[in-house]
């Protein structure tokens, strides 16, 4: 506690200078000893020292600035000798309330005090916020300028767009490739406008599931030409703009394919339906216009269809209690092309039980690991169809897998599968039981090695009498249908594998590819 005593003075007066250890502080007794020739003396007394305290101290602080809505750290070195830094507490004033919301005090290291400096929502200017270190007995403090500024705005970016093409009554939908470091594409103002009214019905700005602007432009019904499309975006600050050629063309028209409907039989009084083997490349199966003439309008009642979009039927009724033979022409027109196909369709009277019908099937050509659906054309005039037993053989049992099939009451299919990586031809027999008589029939199925790439052909919607929208896809060369809701997926399989598919047009968009393995 006493660093050293220095004894001054002279004779019989002396003095003691006590000098004490910095910051100690309490009390101790000081033993005095004199000596002279006659003898030696002691004496003594008591020294007490109060504490005295230090106050805390603070490092100056100098300037910060964040952008708006964001804080921002003021660090500084504080100290106290005779205080823990733990045991000290903090506190703050501003110059400007209406800018500091609060500041959040944290101590890092031994000595570091970080002040988190909280602005007003929205609010820019400058202030002055002082930061005050308290003992317990000593409040100190130090201010730094705090500032609030609006951060600089980067303008958004647009990238070229290729010009497009669309057939007829189809909408384009364009992908726009929009970056801005700053502003999120949601937030943005996204127009488009485009210079032929006449031809552009309208076009409107989406967004995906992934984030992504999409443009759909849809032209006026039957109408062709070509428009300028300018596209406009603005990030609330700064506007850029893109152009591209529209070109709506009126797209070349095949014709359905009608294929071959074996002869039918049926008992008096007794209807059969048929399934109209009918394709078309461009034209929806539910735009077609199916109409049936019977050679003998005496056997039969009118023929009536039905037309789900995937699969057509025709009702062959025959009229009370009639018997007899008569020939049926179906004829399919698109629009542009008629085409027609001629069976034989004989009633009998009711006998004991007749076999099964199975007509032709064609010759099928598919790719390596490619399966390939084949309607069975098949009728019974007194067994129902979904009360038939069918089986499939192969002729080469090492080039496919067991022949499945699929029976709904009408339409029989058959899956034809070849095993994986395998090439070759082999004959395939399909048989149909009754229980008391087996008919067969045969085709040859030849898988050869994939050479071309599926063809996905131009989707076509359609406007229904109820108001509603369907989508008709369509593709040639085999493969599955994939959808997804944008040009970068995620795909999902649909399992199809017919070469069309329709469903409703709902949504805002979503993208169409095939896939064929390997």
């Amino acid at each position: 506690m006493v660093q050293k005593v220095d004894l001054v003075g002279t004779g019989s007066s002396w003095s003691a200078n006590v000098f004490a250890v910095p910051g100690a502080n309490g009390t101790t007794t000081i033993n005095l000893t004199a000596i002279d020739e006659f003898g030696t003396g002691t004496g003594s007394f008591k020294v007490s020292i109060a504490p005295v305290d230090d106050p805390p101290t603070i490092a100056p602080l100098g300037e910060v600035t964040t952008f708006v809505n964001i804080s921002a750290n003021a660090r500084t070195t504080i100290g106290d000798p005779d205080t823990a830094i733990s045991a000290l507490t903090f506190s703050f004033g501003t110059s400007n309330p209406q800018l500091v919301k609060s500041v959040l005090f944290s101590i890092i290291e031994p000595n570091t005090l970080v002040a988190t400096i909280i602005p007003e929502r929205d609010m820019v200017g400058q202030a002055s916020v002082t930061l005050f270190v308290d003992d317990g007995t000593t409040k100190v403090g130090e201010s730094v300028l705090f500032t609030v500024i609006v951060p600089p705005n980067d303008p958004p970016t647009l990238a070229p767009i290729a010009d497009q093409r669309t057939p007829k009554n189809v909408p384009a939908f364009v992908r726009l490739d929009i970056t801005d470091p700053d502003t999120e594409i949601s937030a943005m103002t996204i127009t488009a406008i485009p210079s032929n009214t006449g031809l552009i019905q309208s076009a409107t700005v989406g967004f995906t599931t992934d984030g992504a602007a999409i443009v759909n432009i849809r032209p006026k019904a039957d109408q062709l030409g070509q428009s300028s499309i300018q596209v406009f975006v603005n990030d609330g600050a700064t506007t850029v703009s893109r152009s591209f050629i529209l070109t709506v063309f009126d797209p070349p028209n095949e014709p359905p394919v009608l294929g071959t409907i074996p002869d039918q039989t049926t008992l008096q009084n007794q209807p059969v339906t048929v399934v109209v083997p009918v394709t078309d490349q461009d034209t929806p199966i539910g735009d077609l216009v199916l109409t049936g003439v019977s050679s003998n309008p005496d056997l039969l009642k009118p023929i009536a269809f039905s037309n789900d979009g995937v699969v057509v039927k025709a009702l062959i009724n025959p009229l009370t209690d009639k018997t007899g033979t008569s020939t049926v022409t179906i004829t399919v027109n698109d629009g542009r092309n008629t085409l027609s196909t001629s069976f034989v369709v004989t009633v009998k009277s009711p006998t004991p039980t007749e076999p099964p019908v199975l007509g032709t099937i064609a010759s099928q050509t598919t790719a390596a690991n490619q399966s390939v659906t084949v309607v069975v054309p098949v009728t019974d005039p007194d067994t129902a169809i979904s009360a038939l037993v069918f089986t499939g053989v192969s002729s080469n049992p090492d080039l496919l897998k067991p022949i499945a099939f699929s029976n709904d009451g009408t339409v029989v299919k058959a899956l034809i599968s070849p095993l994986t990586d395998k090439t070759g031809t082999t004959t395939v027999t399909i048989t149909a039981d009754d229980g008391e008589h087996k008919v067969s029939t045969s085709f040859v199925v030849t898988v050869g090695s994939p050479t071309e790439p599926p063809t996905l052909l131009t989707p076509v919607v359609t406007t229904n009498p109820d108001g509603s929208r369907t989508i008709t896809v369509t593709w040639t060369g085999g493969g599955e249908l994939e959808t997804a809701p944008s040009a970068t997926g995620p795909w999902t399989k649909t399992g199809n594998t017919s070469g069309s598919l329709s469903e409703p047009a709902t949504g805002l968009s979503k993208f169409y590819r095939v896939a064929r393995a390997n």
